[in-house]
């Protein structure tokens, strides 16, 4: 059985992402996906090393398109 790509390893999400939410949506998919259990904005912002309310803005601009 073949590995299952990751959603943020396709270029059309990665852009669809960017289109979105911004040039760090992407980074912000990736560290979701490969993260066990449910994650925190908090603990989002510092993996990628923003403030929260970017990581809030980005995850409100997703949930807004679905």
């Amino acid at each position: 059985m073949p590995k299952q790509k990751k959603l943020y390893s396709y270029t059309t999400i990665k852009a669809f992402l960017k289109g979105v939410a911004g040039e760090n949506a992407p980074q912000l998919l990736e560290i979701y996906e490969k993260n066990q259990a449910p994650i925190k904005d908090e603990e989002m912002a510092t993996r990628m090393k923003l403030k929260v309310t970017d990581i809030r803005t980005m995850l409100n601009r997703l949930h807004y398109r679905g």
